[in-house]
Order: structure tokens, then sequence, then C-alpha cells
């Protein structure tokens, strides 16, 4: 039953549903429009607009926004349809099961922009997962009713649903599942170097 404030998006942003939400959004001088999301549905939006979203449909709206802080160019679908394109997903990247055999464990590429990459992580009880070589500054998202242990370097940080931890480009992130029955979601976004760029 409550709303945001009127509140700009001056940039572009991704946003990461926690629970299935069905709500009102209304664009500062639009008609409003209803707006649904579905449990760990990732959304993309170039900005430019104010709005009020408001939570009138007798379910909580519950999501994780994180604006960007450039223009992102042309975004491209990879194994989701997160924006008006077609997919372009490799086959070999669409569904890469991991871990040892006969686990539930999923990596799926969800979309990218010029300057980010968003993954979904689909992991069943009592896994591990290291990230593999040097990697990019990424923002790490917990799904929603997920909890995980993350590791870096030598700290290990619990995390627990709509959670998020920056972890440096260059620094080891290594991924703990310890829940006993249930499959835990996150979602990683990985930024570009711009230090490296000229």
């Amino acid at each position: 039953g409550e709303s945001t404030l009127l509140h700009a998006h001056n940039m572009p942003y991704i946003a990461v549903s926690l629970g299935a939400a069905d709500f009102a959004n209304d664009v500062a001088g639009k008609p409003e429009v209803r707006g649904k999301t579905v449990n760990g549905q990732v959304s993309y939006s170039r900005g430019a607009f104010a709005h009020v979203a408001r939570a009138d449909a007798g379910v909580p709206f519950t999501n994780i926004t994180i604006e960007l802080l450039r223009p992102q160019g042309e975004p491209r679908n990879l194994f989701q349809k997160v924006v008006d394109a077609p997919l372009n997903c490799p086959s070999d990247s669409c569904n890469q099961p991991a871990g040892s055999p006969g686990t539930e464990m999923k990596i799926k590429p969800l979309f990218a922009t010029d300057d980010v990459l968003v993954t979904s992580f689909a992991f069943p009880a009592k896994e591990t997962y290291s990230e593999p070589g040097t990697q990019r500054a990424r923002l790490l998202v917990v799904g929603e009713d997920s909890e995980l242990q993350a590791q870096i370097d030598d700290r290990t940080a619990s995390l627990a649903s709509g959670e998020v931890l920056w972890v440096e480009a260059g620094k080891k992130l290594t991924i703990l599942i310890s829940g006993e029955s249930k499959v835990t979601h996150f979602f990683v976004l990985r930024f570009k170097d711009h230090s490296a760029t000229p």
C-alpha cells in the first residue's frame, strides 16, 4: 500500500526483483501504467525520467536498483529477453551446468551493455563456486530466499536475500552455499575496467 517519493532516474539502471510484484508506475508527464515482475527478474532502463512506484495490489514491491554511472550504449540480450531486442545467446553459453555431475547449478549470462555483463546463478545446497581467472570489478546481488557466504581473499561475508557486495577488480571471489534443501540464487554484474581504456 505504500509508494516511493517522486524521484528521477537520470542515468541507466538495472533492477533485480526480489519476489513477484504487481505495482503502479506513474511516470511524470505520462499516463500511469501497471507493472508486473516475477521473482528474480532482471530489467534494464535507459533512465531519463522521473516517477512514483506504488505497491497498491496488496503485495510488497521489493527490488534492488543499481544506477549506472555512464551511458551504456545498445543493450544486448543473451540468455534472457531483458530488453526489447532479439536473443543473442551462443549455444555453448546459454545453459552451463557446473560442479559435480547431477547438480542443479546453472550459470546464465542474461544480458550485456558496453560496460556491464549481468549473469544469473542458481546453486543447489552445499556447492562451492570459484570464479575462473582474473575478474573485472563486480557487484554481487543475493536473490530472494537465498543466503550464501562470499569469500574474498582472506575475509568472508555472510549475505542474505537482497544484500549486495562490491568486489574490486582482480580480487578472487569464492561463493559457498550452505543451505540444506533449497536452491540459492544470486546475480553478478561485471563492470568494464575504464582505467585500462585510453
